[in-house]
């Protein structure tokens, strides 16, 4: 079998970790505190993944002004408490471990921003695995495509055959496409379940756990010096 991942990059939210109960409890309060009327429970799932700029005014009707003070709002309840609301998928540090052993440079790209991403890797004890965390940056007109690049040049990777990324939604298998590396879905996520939605973009493998994730890359990886 021939060994050819020497980066691997995981998104955040649904692939490394179940952040969604800190998140859903952040977006409840911030419609309490707009005096929104609260979405069903099967529409809140919108929120998890793009840009909160881009959600909240498809979830919520909202002009640009109104999206920025929700924003706000959701922000700070999230710092304080939803960010510290999460649970680490069973078999996830086991396979950081496995490919931290093998030196294989490891990334996180995240549509978050940065301060939240790092305290939200922190809280979970992910953080130490990581030697770049290419987040999103507020303001940034960014895409899921420019944050893989950003991670790789920070890896100083510049072949893009040699890199996976790891995620859990179209946006991820979406910017693995444009940024031309492979991408391994993890359905047990937010939003790859579909296989509709699964289907939009190329993978070339689809992992219902973390476990099957591992069973599937370890023996692709190219150990580093």
């Amino acid at each position: 079998m021939e060994h050819r991942y020497r980066t691997v990059l995981f998104d955040l939210d649904g692939t490394l970790a179940d952040t969604s109960p800190g998140i859903l409890r952040s977006v409840r309060h911030a419609e309490k505190e707009m005096g929104f009327a609260p979405l069903p429970e099967e529409e809140l799932d919108q929120v998890i993944g793009p840009p909160l700029a881009q959600s909240f005014p498809q979830m919520y009707g909202i002009d640009p002004e109104t999206t920025q003070r929700m924003i706000q709002v959701y922000r700070a309840f999230y710092w304080e408490e939803g960010v510290l609301d999460i649970r680490v998928f069973d078999g996830m540090r086991e396979l950081l471990d496995a490919l931290q052993e093998r030196k294989v440079h490891l990334g996180v790209a995240t549509m978050k921003l940065r301060p939240y991403a790092e305290k939200t890797l922190s809280h979970a004890g992910l953080l130490e695995y990581f030697s770049t965390i290419s987040s999103f940056a507020d303001g940034e007109e960014s895409t899921k495509a420019r944050l893989i690049r950003r991670a790789m040049a920070d890896l100083g990777e510049s072949d893009p055959s040699r890199v996976l990324m790891v995620g859990d939604s179209v946006f991820d298998s979406q910017g693995a496409a444009e940024a031309g590396v492979d991408f391994a879905a993890v359905t047990c996520g937010f939003g790859l379940s579909d296989p509709k939605a699964l289907a939009r973009y190329p993978y070339v493998v689809a992992a219902g756990d973390i476990h099957q994730l591992a069973d599937w890359l370890l023996p692709r990886v190219e150990a580093g010096e």
